[in-house]
């Protein structure tokens, strides 16, 4: 035992997860490309070739065709499916619609009853008596020996069929010599949730991706539960081959009944699996017969209710179980085909389970800092998450093939699709555990899938969906409709780029030598820094692709810095109008608060970004509570929690806003949906500030934030001034009694638009009162965080307030719009432009506190390796290492104490020592502690930055006995 390590079982569990991972997806994915090999090598497409060409197809003479809709509890939606067979464009005379009821489900005869009124169709009644448990396959086989058509049909009871599905099914089987065949299905409520969009993805992944693949190869296909169709022959001989294979369903008993009531006891469908269609599709694979596919799609509602879907999910692996179970006990074809069928009936149960391995052991493995030693451990790791990216890829792909909607709204569903999707399957690991549990207590009942009438069916019947917009189109219509933006955001690009690659601070320094070179399980994890790891990770990855430079590591602030501009259109858009948004996007492009942060290697215009977005979302999800603006809201909060502890108080306003609603409103079920948006967005950030911020910045002892001081009006001011564009932000500082003036006669300006806006808001019946969502805003971000700093501890800063500046900007912007007289509207813009545009040559004549850059230059000219650079406070040492690389042969030091550098004195005789010092902090501290031989020899000034030079003409001798306090 004392040979097992705990990197050696980790790495144990990598190989098997990944290794089962691999397959597994080896197996879905070798059809796929292949085919697209195949279509490279022929010209011909996977999907020519997978599905019957019915258009080429002629007839003779339709062929009769029995559709079976069994239906148990289905009396809201069933009327939908039965018009929708009957408005097919097929002969009436040659279709026979019977309805297949379960004894005692009054409510759905009542309801076909009805339908019967208007709509040929005939009714069978399960009997009681009839052999097996109340099921959709014992209905099917009833219904199979009560009807004698050439051709058996089963669709669904909350189906809508196309109009040409019955046409096509007989071209393909009839004119095209298949004895079975498969239609598409498809679910026409991705927009009722997250788990109705997944599952549209899921069917576009199974319907539209793989199938055709799978077909094309010749791989196993389970059938569909609906809108398949066989040859009664077909249907026949499955029964006879299920009997050869594993005997009779029937007891004697069972067997007696059927023959008195002149029943043959036929079981096409297996009467004890809960799954009858992906039983019966792997049966028929085992034959010789043909097998199409036909391109019509039928539409159906997944399950609403988590607790509906699950039932659902796990009546599904169940049956999955049964089945690899029943070939195991029962085999079937050669070993070949005994490999597809238990791969295919085992399949679904190892993708849940192989990802939760799989995350686990990330977490666990980044937790204890596992590196793979083996190469075997760090190829399969490799291709597991290479596969994984495929899986979601894919999912992404399904939905895009099944989705009609717009091109645009499409592209961000299938990036939703793309994100969530791991969540979808770990639900899928619950419905298998359970059916696990169920399946070992003996459990092969049928749990029924509820399906409510929403209306949604009655316009699929009379009005297609309309034609999804091609993402191409989609783009060049927004970009015409929001032509006027794009000069704006040039100018807010043209104005960002001057002095961007001037020298690093240290803040910036900090960002991308420690944080940017942490691992990624150390930047979310670590206590030392009190900000959230998103821009961190961010950066990290940017450093990977673009390097470490000045331009490079600031560049991603300025796409986010430019990005806010857009964002602030679209804020100020949906709150009021166009114009507006503007005037308010002209305003954020040329403030020098917001160009200042897009040329920092900081989070600040990060923070804008989402925040920004995140309202404009929640404006969005209040007017319009759909699947869309839900997501949008959910993911741009989260974003905005995860780059800046700043972002919790942007929150913090839309639920002021919100409680504002709820005093005026009567509406309280529409505001507390809304607020449960809210808290699963917040959930989602729980994780970190309940494992990492709340624990080091609230419950410790804060030593993180200790740098900040209480602020007092000064600090108030400094934020107004930062707001009207003056230079009052560290390293780029400027305030002269121009600026200053400027920035007084903005701050009066402010105050008259905010209560202006709020006067004339009030008393209006609007959904959402922008005003009131602004000035919550600033009362969030600026007043709590003063208050706060006051009462608890020090939380205040200049730049932590600059997504304040949204609603300064929207303030402002909205009170130029709201003039009437359209000469004067004109002016007020040209001063408000022209104050902002003032402080610009003030911002880029600004000389920086922190150039150290030059200052690195001036030590790099003078050392050696008897130099000693000493950092006090220590944290400048980062920024000279930035600069300075590797290009020198000088010791470096922190200084701690007076004792320590003392002994490293002793330790080494040193001609010189450097002593780099920022804001007079602590100077002195190490010349008090230089022995009297070191002498002052250079001192340079660079800003907020002093070099001084001491420099020792001493024995080693004579350094010792001073060091031992010897004369």
């Amino acid at each position: 035992m004392n040979g097992i390590t705990f990197t050696g079982v980790l790495s144990v569990i990598a190989v098997f997860f990944g290794t089962v991972w691999t397959v597994t997806n080896f197996y879905n994915y070798y059809p796929v490309v292949q085919s697209a090999v195949t279509t490279l090598l022929t010209g011909t497409r996977t999907r020519e070739a997978a599905f019957v060409g019915t258009d080429d197809i002629g007839l003779e003479e339709y062929p009769e065709v029995d559709v079976l809709v069994p239906a148990y509890r289905e009396e809201t939606v069933i009327h939908h499916a039965l018009r929708s067979v009957r408005s097919a464009d097929y002969p009436h005379e040659r279709l026979t619609l019977t309805v297949l009821l379960e004894p005692g489900d009054d409510a759905t005869r009542e309801a076909v009853e009805s339908v019967a009124a208007d709509v040929e169709l005939d009714v069978l009644t399960v009997p009681s008596a009839y052999p097996g448990s109340p099921n959709k396959p014992r209905a099917l086989n009833y219904g199979f020996e009560r009807t004698d058509a050439e051709i058996v049909g089963v669709i669904d009871a909350e189906n809508v069929v196309e109009t040409d599905l019955f046409d096509r099914v007989a071209r393909a089987i009839v004119g095209g010599n298949r004895d079975y065949v498969q239609g598409i299905v498809d679910m026409a409520n991705e927009d009722d949730g997250w788990k109705n969009l997944i599952f549209r993805a899921e069917y576009g992944y199974w319907y539209r991706f793989l199938v055709p693949a799978f077909k094309r190869l010749g791989f196993p296909i389970p059938l569909s539960g609906t809108t398949c169709f066989f040859r009664r022959s077909v249907l026949e001989d499955a029964s006879t081959r299920r009997r050869e294979r594993k005997g009779s369903p029937w007891e004697e008993g069972d067997e007696s009944w059927l023959t008195e009531h002149g029943f043959s006891g036929v079981t096409p469908w297996d009467p004890d699996n809960v799954t009858e269609d992906f039983e019966l599709g792997l049966s028929l694979w085992l034959t010789d017969h043909e097998f199409g596919l036909v391109d019509s799609v039928t539409k159906e509602e997944s399950p609403q209710t988590l607790d509906n879907w699950i039932q659902q999910r796990t009546r599904w692996q169940k049956g999955k179980i049964f089945t690899f179970v029943d070939f195991l006990r029962h085999p079937a074809g050669s070993s070949s085909d005994r490999g597809h069928l238990l791969w295919q009936s085992f399949l679904p149960h190892l993708g849940p389970l192989n990802i939760t391995g799989l995350v686990m052991l990330v977490i666990v493995g980044s937790a204890i800092q596992f590196v793979p030693q083996f190469a075997l451990v760090v190829g399969v790791l490799l291709l597991s998450l290479t596969f994984l990216a495929v899986g979601l890829g894919s999912f992404g792909v399904g939905y895009w093939l099944a989705s009609t909607k717009s091109g645009g709204a499409r592209a961000i569903r299938a990036c939703l699709v793309v994100a969530t999707v791991p969540f979808y399957w770990l639900l899928q690991w619950g419905a298998d555990i359970r059916a696990f549990k169920q399946l070992y207590l003996g459990d092969l009942g049928w749990e029924k899938t509820v399906h409510r009438d929403r209306g949604r069916f009655e316009s699929l019947q009379h009005d297609e969906e309309t034609e999804a917009e091609s993402l191409g189109h989609s783009v060049k219509r927004t970009l015409q409709k929001h032509v006027l933006l794009t000069p704006i955001l040039l100018l807010a690009l043209v104005l960002r780029l001057p002095n961007i690659g001037r020298s690093l601070w240290v803040d910036e320094v900090y960002s991308v030598t420690v944080r940017g070179s942490m691992n990624v399980y150390g930047i979310v994890t670590t206590a030392a820094d009190p900000h959230p790891p998103l821009y961190y990770l961010f950066l990290k990855l940017w450093m990977v692709l673009f390097g470490r430079s000045e331009v490079a590591v600031r560049s991603l602030s300025l796409l986010f810095g430019i990005g806010s501009v857009g964002a602030v259109y679209l804020l100020a858009g949906e709150l009021y109008d166009r114009r507006t948004g503007l005037i308010a996007a002209l305003l954020t492009g040329i403030s020098t608060f917001q160009i200042q942060y897009s040329q920092t290697a900081r989070m600040y215009t990060m923070l804008v970004f989402f925040a920004t977005l995140s309202l404009y979302f929640y404006v969005r999800t209040l007017r319009n509570h759909n699947l869309d603006n839900r997501f949008g809201y959910a993911t741009a909060t989260l974003l905005m929690l995860s780059t800046h502890v700043y972002g919790s108080f942007v929150l913090l306003a839309q639920l002021l806003h919100l409680g504002t609603r709820l005093v005026a409103s009567t509406d309280i079920r529409a505001v507390k949906k809304w607020f449960g948006t809210q808290v699963l967005a917040g959930a989602l950030f729980v994780p970190w500030m309940g494992l990492v911020a709340l624990p080091n910045y609230l419950f410790g002892e804060g030593t993180e934030v200790r740098w900040l001081s209480e602020p007092g009006l000064l600090e108030l001011r400094s934020i107004l001034l930062a707001y009207a564009g003056v230079p009052t932000n560290y390293p780029q500082i400027k305030l002269t009694p121009f600026t200053l003036n400027v920035g007084i006669l903005f701050g009066v300006v402010l105050l008259i638009a905010i209560l202006w806006q709020v006067y004339l808001e009030w008393r209006t019946a609007e959904r959402v009162r922008g005003s009131v969502l602004l000035l919550s805003l600033l009362v969030t971000i600026i007043a709590i965080p003063y208050l706060v700093s006051v009462s608890v501890f020090p939380f205040l800063e200049t730049r932590y307030t600059i997504v304040g500046f949204v609603a300064v900007a929207i303030f402002v912007a909205k009170s130029i719009t709201d003039v009437d007289y359209r000469p004067v509207q004109v002016i007020a813009l040209v001063v408000i432009v022209f104050l902002f545009g003032a402080m610009l040559p003030s911002y880029y004549t600004a000389d920086s506190a922190e150039n150290w850059d030059r200052a690195t230059s001036i030590l790099e000219d003078d050392l050696d390796s008897e130099s000693l650079v000493v950092f006090n406070p220590g944290y400048t040492s980062g920024a000279v290492d930035y600069y300075l690389g590797e290009n020198h042969s000088a010791d470096m030091v922190q200084y701690t104490s007076s004792q320590a550098f003392s002994r490293r004195i002793a330790e080494k005789q040193y001609d010189q020592v450097w002593v780099v010092n920022i804001h007079g902090e602590n100077r002195g501290a190490v010349r008090r502690a230089l022995p009297r031989t070191y002498q002052n020899h250079r001192n340079e000034t660079v800003g907020e930055i002093r070099l001084t030079r001491f420099g020792s003409s001493a024995t080693a001798d004579h350094v010792n006995r001073l060091a031992e306090g010897e004369p």
